[in-house]
């Protein structure tokens, strides 16, 4: 194998793999991170009954002075800076965990925290600070963001697809709660004023940036509580499961994708190895008649014998001595009987594509010989 060939055929495994996790990042990556946020959310909602009841009260003390206060959003959630440098950890995320946003329709579902800012906005749905928490009272109004478009994870990239009467749901550590889309609308980022408590609702709306990759605008999706139906359980378990499957599934092919690379790289460093080696390899064939050409070829080019000579019978005994790693052909007039390609370093022949009405075979391993009977 030239060193040329050996360069280019390297690099274009190389760039395919390169390539095709490039193309394909958005949806395995996603995947993943879902996968480990469903590990993570099973950690957070690790709380006692007695944490749980105090975490309520004193959400419903808070949604108590908001609703006399009013509501004050005082800039924009998605304008927050980089979390590159971040370090809140994991404890901080558990101690604001609040529950799941699920949307059966688009088949998300995604933590909730009860805190705006850059590190719960990468990894999930917020409350926007200044407004209701969820909590199923009347008289709340809890307004829910997050990111769209992240390569990293789905989040809210889907929820332009929900329509009026659409049923979204939070899943709150000790019930959940469904809504029903009673409004869409597109507003300025700094437009809050469909944003109100209004007296005996219970409301929740769901924020995003839009247009796509612009962000120049706001979707607000609001619903307005209604209750938990059986028919509304059975979809949301129908998605889940749907979800869970699709998950696992492109994780399970995104590892075996990159198996396959492995595998076919050591199979390449391999074939290389082997092509710095020799072998030697003797064909009787039988049944040919005396006119007849049988040849070994290598690319279209014939392979020079060390012996040829016919015995009993007819039958021909060919001997190759310095035989390559690479695809050879056995050639009856020009036609092919079949393949052979040296597996190992022992020299042993690996013989595939074969003729099967033209012929059968048989391979010695120890004497590198392959006995053909041509029907």
């Amino acid at each position: 194998m030239a060193k040329k060939n050996v360069k280019s055929q390297l690099l274009i495994r190389i760039i395919f793999f390169t390539g095709t996790l490039v193309m394909f990042y958005p949806f395995y990556i996603n995947s993943l991170n879902n996968f480990i946020d469903s590990i993570r959310i099973e950690n957070y909602q690790e709380k006692s009954k007695q944490e749980l009841k105090k975490q309520r009260e004193e959400l419903v003390e808070k949604n108590k002075k908001i609703a006399e206060s009013g509501m004050t959003m005082t800039e924009d959630v998605f304008n927050q800076p980089s979390t590159k440098n971040d370090n809140r950890d994991d404890i901080y995320l558990k101690k604001h965990y609040l529950g799941k946003v699920n949307i059966p329709k688009i088949r998300i579902e995604v933590p909730l925290f009860d805190t705006t800012n850059s590190r719960t906005l990468d990894v999930g749905a917020t409350v926007v600070d200044g407004t209701s928490y969820p909590v199923g009272e009347k008289n709340n109004h809890a307004v829910i963001s997050a990111h769209r478009g992240l390569p990293n994870r789905e989040l809210f990239t889907h929820l332009p697809k929900l329509k009026k009467k659409d049923i979204f749901l939070l899943e709150l550590p000790d019930e959940t709660l469904a809504y029903e889309v009673k409004n869409i609308s597109v507003v300025e980022p700094n437009e809050t004023s469909s944003l109100l408590i209004v007296d005996n609702q219970d409301l929740v709306t769901l924020v995003t940036c839009t247009p796509y990759m612009i962000n120049s605008h706001r979707l607000l999706v609001t619903g307005k509580r209604v209750p938990y139906q059986n028919k509304v359980k059975k979809d949301k378990k129908k998605q889940d499961k749907f979800r869970k499957l699709k998950e696992i599934l492109i994780i399970i092919l995104s590892i075996g994708f990159i198996l396959f690379f492995i595998f076919n790289l050591v199979n390449f460093f391999k074939r290389i190895n082997l092509s710095k080696r020799k072998f030697k390899l003797t064909i009787k064939v039988t049944g040919a008649c005396l006119n007849d050409k049988v040849d070994l070829y290598i690319t279209n080019k014939k392979i020079k014998k060390t012996g040829n000579r016919i015995g009993k019978n007819n039958k021909r005994i060919l001997k190759y001595s310095n035989l390559s790693s690479d695809e050879l052909e056995l050639n009856l007039n020009n036609s092919l009987l079949l393949k052979i390609r040296v597996k190992n370093k022992k020299g042993d022949f690996k013989i595939y594509k074969v003729d099967q009405k033209a012929l059968k075979y048989s391979y010695n391993n120890n004497k590198n010989e392959i006995k053909i009977n041509l029907r």
